[in-house]
């Protein structure tokens, strides 16, 4: 529980740090210049790989650590983006599975059976997306 507080004031905390870039005519005080910016930032991360916020992330976490304690720490979330991007693209499970044990092995030792609850997990998230 405390690993899950830390990760979730750690992650308000960097989405806190994120300032508005100045548009290209240097009006930094005009709110709608503001929004047009920071919908023009969104519009690239939604193209690209899908992202769980805040919550997600540490409820992902705490599944994760169900599936092996060694499992929850900040490096699973970009390894379960990645994996998502995965599950996404579609493809042979085999194959799925084998990337899946590659990724989270390491500090875990990730059996098949332990891959497939991940991709489970994942896929039953609701941030995986497209």
């Amino acid at each position: 529980m405390r690993n899950t507080l830390i990760t979730v004031c750690a992650l308000l905390a960097l989405a806190g740090c994120s300032s508005p870039q100045p548009s290209p005519s240097g009006d930094q005080g005009s709110h709608a210049n503001a929004s047009t910016s920071a919908t023009a930032r969104a519009e690239p991360a939604a193209a690209g790989i899908p992202s769980p916020d805040a919550l997600e992330s540490a409820q992902l976490l705490d599944a994760l650590a169900l599936v092996d304690p060694a499992l929850d720490h900040k490096r699973s979330i970009s390894r379960a983006r990645d994996t998502c991007q995965s599950i996404l693209a579609g493809g042979d499970q085999k194959k799925l599975l084998s990337a899946v044990r590659q990724r989270f092995d390491g500090t875990a030792s990730i059996s098949t059976a332990d891959a497939a609850v991940i991709v489970q997990v994942i896929q039953d998230s609701g941030w995986c997306r497209r």
